[in-house]
């Protein structure tokens, strides 16, 4: 599972600097010029358009890279905050040992909130593990 993570937080930020990079680099068009880039394109006649949701002539070649670079983007940053969630879950399960206080209090915490014990069972239950008195 270590290695799952790791190979996640490398390929997590790579994936998303390949969506980028199809973003940003420049697409020869199928009028035998330059379209510019699928994040800032350029139209029939040459000049910079600064919104890239406007096309120009260059359609297909754009539409498609930006749609591969915003798909590649995303999955990227999906890729990297499971591992990320994956790696503080694994943390957060090695911060309580299994038999101690902690893990048995949210076993309990588990079983009462499911249904399994009741209120004055899990009251009874938690005083026994903690140490606590009864109230009896």
């Amino acid at each position: 599972m270590r290695v799952v993570r790791a190979v996640g937080l490398v390929a997590g930020p790579a994936i998303a600097i390949a969506g980028l990079l199809v973003g940003v680099l420049p697409a020869s068009g199928t009028y035998g010029g330059e379209c510019g880039s699928a994040f800032a394109p350029r139209d029939l006649y040459g000049s910079s358009v600064a919104d890239f949701l406007v096309i120009g002539g260059c359609d297909d070649t754009l539409g498609a890279r930006r749609a591969w670079a915003i798909a590649l983007i995303l999955l990227g940053l999906v890729v990297l905050a499971a591992s990320l969630v994956g790696r503080a879950r694994h943390a957060a399960e090695a911060a309580v040992p299994a038999g101690s206080l902690a893990a048995e209090v949210d076993r309990l915490v588990a079983l009462h909130k499911a249904g399994t014990l009741s209120d004055e069972e899990f009251a009874a239950a938690k005083r026994r593990v903690v140490g606590a008195p009864s109230d009896d």
